[in-house]
């Protein structure tokens, strides 16, 4: 039932709302969220039943969808997206965030001292994914 209420909140309320009703440790005192990921999208696929569409994206365009991942103590929050609660699994070299729900998931990948990562929303029966180059804060 939380978490059912933590992904209708996420659509239909703003954040400080669902997280208030999911009572997450000090979000209404002082929170000291600090960066700990954000990435610019290069690449983008928007997906349904009828088929995908790829985009290049320009600086500008890659700037509206910035991701970013903030913690606070030992917990995680996919902040560019309704600052939702993340749960961590780390596979051989990629570390996947991800939320229940299925709403979606952030993997990424350091190789040769480079940080790229995939984004991916899950929208009702459609999808959309951004690749592109993250940074560690």
């Amino acid at each position: 039932m939380r978490i059912l209420l933590l992904v209708m909140c996420s659509f239909y309320l703003s954040a400080s709302v669902c997280l208030a009703e999911e009572e997450i440790p000090g979000f209404f005192g002082k929170v000291d969220f600090e960066k700990r990921l954000v990435g610019r999208p290069e690449t983008k696929a928007s997906c349904d039943i009828t088929g995908c569409l790829h985009e290049q994206l320009d600086t500008k365009d890659g700037a509206k969808v910035e991701l970013v991942i903030t913690r606070s103590g030992d917990t995680y929050y996919w902040t560019s997206r309704d600052v939702i609660l993340l749960s961590k699994e780390k596979s051989s070299e990629v570390l996947t965030s991800f939320i229940a729900g299925g709403r979606g998931y952030v993997r990424t990948i350091a190789v040769e001292g480079r940080c790229s990562y995939m984004e991916h929303l899950t929208l009702a029966l459609s999808t959309v994914t951004y690749w592109g180059a993250c940074e560690a804060q």
